[in-house]
Parts: C-alpha cells; sequence; structure tokens
C-alpha cells in the first residue's frame, strides 16, 4: 500500500523502468538457452511484483480522486490499519497534516502507518478518525446466533 506522495512517486518511477528491464533480462535468459517456459517461470515473479505495484498505484490515485468504492476493500476488521491509511490519503491530508490535528510528531503517524497501525488503542482509533471526520460505523453479524445475520450498527 502506498503512503504517501513521496512512495508514490517511487513506485511510478520503477514501475517506468519495469518494461525495459524486464525485456533486457528476457534477453539476457535467452542467451543461456532456456526454454521460453523456463524464462517464463523465472520472470512471472517479477512481472506479479510490478502487476500488485501498478494496482498500488491505481489504488492510491483513486484514492487521492477521493473515490469512496476504494474505500470498500478494506471492510474486514484486519483491514483497519489500511482503512485509517486510506482514510487519511482520501481526506487529502498529509502525515504531517494529521499528526498536527492529532497533537502529535509527524514520525509517529508514519510509524504507525508503516506497521499500519498494528498494536494501536481504540481511543487512538477515535481520535484518528475524528481528525479525518470519518465517522465509524461497525457491523456485527454472529450466523451462530440464528439462521440469519444481525446487524446491528454503532456510529
Amino acid at each position: 500500500m502506498i503512503r504517501t506522495d513521496k512512495e508514490y512517486g517511487k513506485t511510478v518511477e520503477l514501475l517506468s523502468e519495469f518494461e525495459s528491464r524486464l525485456e533486457a533480462k528476457k534477453m539476457e535468459l535467452a542467451k543461456m538457452d532456456l526454454t521460453e517456459g523456463q524464462v517464463q517461470k523465472i520472470i512471472d515473479p517479477e512481472v506479479v511484483f510490478y502487476g500488485q505495484m501498478a494496482n498500488d498505484i491505481e489504488s492510491y490515485d483513486r484514492l487521492r480522486r477521493q473515490d469512496k468504492r476504494e474505500l470498500d476493500r478494506y471492510h474486514q476488521f484486519q483491514d483497519l490499519g489500511k482503512l485509517l491509511i486510506a482514510l487519511r490519503i482520501f481526506s487529502g491530508k498529509s502525515q504531517t497534516d494529521l499528526a498536527k490535528a492529532l497533537g502529535i510528531d509527524s514520525s509517529q503517524v508514519c510509524r504507525y502507518e508503516r506497521n499500519e497501525y498494528q498494536g494501536i488503542s481504540l481511543p487512538r482509533v477515535q481520535k484518528i478518525l475524528n481528525a479525518l471526520h470519518a465517522p465509524l460505523c461497525v457491523h456485527y453479524r454472529n450466523s451462530c446466533i440464528s439462521d440469519h445475520d444481525r446487524e446491528l450498527d454503532y456510529v
């Protein structure tokens, strides 16, 4: 997940260099008398990696354009850290802006985001959501209680 404009720029730069590096690597491997299948097996992981980079760039672009559908990707509880990052980007705030709103050093927000807010307290989550003007709505579903899902909304 791309978290800052600086990361975005580096990722775009790496991706733009990818095609020429890939072609050079294919030519180098072809000189080793490898079959096309063997070459493909060697380069596939790199192709997948750069494909993920392209997806990350597109995701960041959608968040900056405030495409609400991009936020829908983060609907599981374990996605809460990524959702907080996405909400910050969506709101047009930098890590420094968020830090100022929270009254903390920007390096702390950077650490939070680098770790995708792992281990953060719920009161801190609430402060971040307040700073981003993003109310939280929780849906609870438990099919063990009855034959149908129950939903409870908390705002």
